[in-house]
């Protein structure tokens, strides 16, 4: 918005987005392991009625069959 110094979403995205490579980075280095493989996505349009969640939900990137399980974060 003009003369808005507030930059709405700068501060959640960035947190969110460290966190998931945070994450990924913890299981790569990680000395043992993980059983199964995991898949990361950071979806974005969540302000406008969850667009990223609801494309990345209709449209998977592997076959929904092999979904062990789905965890979410948010900040």
């Amino acid at each position: 918005m003009p003369g808005d110094n507030i930059y709405n979403g700068a501060m959640d995205n960035a947190t969110g987005c460290g966190i998931l490579m945070e994450i990924a980075r913890a299981y790569a280095g990680a000395a043992q392991k993980p059983r199964r493989s995991i898949y990361f996505a950071s979806v974005t349009g969540e302000e406008q009625l969850l667009l990223g969640s609801e494309y990345m939900g209709k449209h998977p990137p592997i076959q929904r069959v092999k979904f062990r399980s789905i965890s979410t974060t948010t900040t």
